[in-house]
């Protein structure tokens, strides 16, 4: 029974969906004012974001600059609740 459930679990790992997600908007403020938003304070998306309750950072920033490796959104609408991100490029410039 026990390796029934491990090999389910491994199944259902395997087939978690990863997507990519774009948006271009105007925020108007100066870029440095939204820099250290979205940039440096890319874990504090609970802070500005009505749809998240809670985020946290993971990880120790392994590129150049990141503050973090990703971060776990806790959201407050439909469906699974917990959203895990990683940051993939990460530039100050």
């Amino acid at each position: 029974m026990q390796q029934i459930k491990e090999k389910g679990m491994e199944q259902a790992q395997s087939e978690i969906e990863v997507f990519q997600s774009e948006k271009d908007i105007t925020i108007n403020i100066p870029a440095e004012k939204l820099w250290k938003i979205i940039g440096p304070g890319f874990v504090d998306y609970d802070k500005w974001a009505t749809i998240v309750d809670r985020s946290t950072g993971k990880g120790n920033g392994q590129l150049e600059g990141a503050h973090s490796d990703g971060r776990v959104c806790i959201v407050n609408g439909q469906g699974p609740n917990e959203v895990t991100e990683k940051i993939l490029q990460y530039s100050d410039v």
